[in-house]
C-alpha cells in the first residue's frame, strides 16, 4: 500500500500503476501507520495518509494520472525506493 484515502487503499497494480481499491476487499494484518506518512484532511470530510515526500505536490495522485512530469517522477522515485519485493508479483 502506498497511501490510504477514506475507505480505499492505493496499491500498485500489475502494471506498477498506483490505483485505488476499496479497503473492504482486504484484511489488514498490521494497522500501524508508517512513521513517514502524514495525514491530510480533505474538504468535505475524510482525509488521506500519504508518504511525506509525496506531499510536496498538492495533488500528487491526480497529477500522476494526468502524467504531469514532476508528479510522475516523484511517484516513480518513491516506488523505486520501496524495492522490487514490495510490489513484485509472485505467482505460485
Amino acid at each position: 500500500m502506498i497511501s490510504c484515502e477514506n475507505d480505499t487503499y492505493r496499491l500498485l497494480n500489475d502494471d506498477i500503476d498506483p490505483v485505488l481499491y476499496e479497503a473492504r476487499l482486504f484484511e489488514a494484518i498490521d494497522s500501524t501507520t508508517p512513521s513517514h506518512w502524514v495525514w491530510e484532511d480533505h474538504r468535505g470530510g475524510g482525509g488521506s495518509w500519504t508518504p511525506k515526500e509525496l506531499m510536496k505536490l498538492r495533488y500528487v495522485w491526480e497529477d500522476y494520472h494526468d502524467r504531469i512530469p514532476e508528479a510522475v517522477q516523484s511517484v516513480n522515485d518513491y516506488v523505486s525506493k520501496l524495492g522490487p519485493t514490495s510490489w513484485e508479483r509472485r505467482d505460485g
